[in-house]
């Protein structure tokens, strides 16, 4: 409708609408465009907003909203589903490239790298725990399963039962075996319990336990005696003195006259090379002497007793009615090296030992504990070396000494 020519409703593009801030309801817009202002859907933070910030939802401030997207393209929401499409290597999740967790992650979803793989379940190279890093295979429970643990403090393995079946320790390397340990060869320090058995069994020590073998050959030399007899021995005497045999002792006795003196000696022939004080030998005697008082003077050596002849063993000196002293006795064909052990009653059976070391030392044992040690002036060579025994007993009063020596057992590797 016109009036004097001019419309009744003054006609307005969409433009001047937006531009004068004026707002259109439930009204259909076709084409045109916006330039300015926002677009809101909803109230509160049930809401659907667009504004010069970007795009967001869910709340009334671009900044709080659970979902955005800005300008530049960059989008925020807690969850997203992405169907198709592909994320390029410069993307980053959780701070890493992309390009990262493609190369660690297969099509499959295996996690695979030079070092491990979990498709084909493989550790491919050394792996390094840290300084209280441990590892357990299993899970111990009771009547059920059992575990394995492995620490910096060493290897443990438990059967259902709660015990321990296996174990080896980190800082000693001590390893305990509740089963059975088999080997085609092994070489071991010391075994001291359980049963072995085997083809071929080599060591330093093995000691308790029983060793079960279809031929078990020794290679080395041993002499054990409880003097039952002393047939081939050889017996002097200067001055008097007798040898006598007891059902628990063989026995030396001295004459009563200073001087008088026993001798008693188990040797092999010169030309038995075989024994040499270049290898590794064990002397060790049970030995009680009887009161005599201050002229006790006795060795009691393998090797040769006399002068500076080399030898290793004991020598009993007498201090009073009741009591003596006891010297570790080295020497090496040119000096004797003597060192005091201690002071000791008569009447009372000892356990002596002297564990020969070649060319390193000699230990010196009483009643099984290490006393004293040799180092300097060791035999060496085969001179004296074929004497396993040599009793020197003699007195330096006029008082008869008497010995009693229960056993001898020698040793000597080949």
């Amino acid at each position: 409708m016109e009036l004097f020519n001019e419309p009744i409703i003054q006609k307005k593009t969409l433009s001047d609408i937006i531009k004068n801030d004026n707002v259109m309801t439930n009204t259909t817009m076709v084409g045109g465009t916006f330039n300015g202002g926002k677009i809101t859907i909803g109230s509160g933070n049930n809401i659907f907003t667009a504004n010069k910030d970007g795009i967001f939802l869910g709340s009334s401030s671009f900044s709080t909203a659970p979902f955005s997207v800005n300008m530049l393209g960059d989008v925020i929401a807690n969850s997203i589903i992405i169907t198709g499409g592909s994320l390029d290597g410069t993307t980053t999740i959780g701070g890493r490239l992309c390009s990262t967790v493609a190369e660690a992650i297969d099509a499959n979803g295996h996690f695979i790298d030079d070092r491990f793989d979990t498709d084909s379940k493989t550790i491919l190279s050394d792996f390094t725990f840290g300084t209280s890093g441990a590892l357990q295979i299993g899970t111990y429970e009771s009547g059920v399963s059992g575990d394995i643990r492995i620490s910096p403090n060493g290897i443990l393995g438990r059967n259902k039962d709660g015990d321990t079946t296996f174990s080896i320790n980190g800082t000693t390397g001590d390893a305990t075996f509740g089963g059975t340990l088999v080997a085609a060869s092994g070489t071991f320090g010391t075994v001291t319990a359980g049963i072995l058995s085997g083809v071929e069994i080599s060591g330093s020590t093995i000691t308790g336990g029983t060793i079960i073998a279809n031929n078990l050959q020794r290679n080395d030399f041993h002499w054990f005696t409880l003097f039952e007899s002393l047939d081939g021995y050889s017996k002097t005497f200067i001055g008097s003195g007798t040898f006598n045999l007891g059902y628990t002792y063989f026995t030396a006795t001295t004459g009563a006259t200073s001087g008088d003196n026993c001798i008693l000696t188990k040797e092999l022939p010169n030309s038995f090379s075989d024994f040499t004080w270049n290898k590794d030998r064990n002397f060790k005697v049970g030995v009680a002497p009887v009161a005599g008082g201050a002229g006790l003077n006795t060795y009691l050596v393998t090797g040769d007793a006399t002068s500076s002849n080399e030898k290793i063993g004991f020598y009993f000196s007498g201090v009073d009615s009741s009591t003596y002293k006891l010297y570790a006795i080295s020497a090496d064909g040119t000096a004797i090296t003597s060192i005091e052990i201690g002071t000791y009653n008569y009447n009372a059976e000892r356990t002596l030992e002297a564990k020969f070391v070649s060319g390193e030392k000699i230990d010196f044992y009483v009643d099984g504990a290490l006393e004293e040690t040799i180092t300097v002036g060791l035999p060496s060579g085969t001179s004296n070396a074929q004497k396993l025994l040599y009793l020197n007993h003699a007195t330096s009063t006029n008082e008869a000494q008497i010995i009693n020596v229960s056993y001898l057992d020698f040793w000597q590797e080949n």
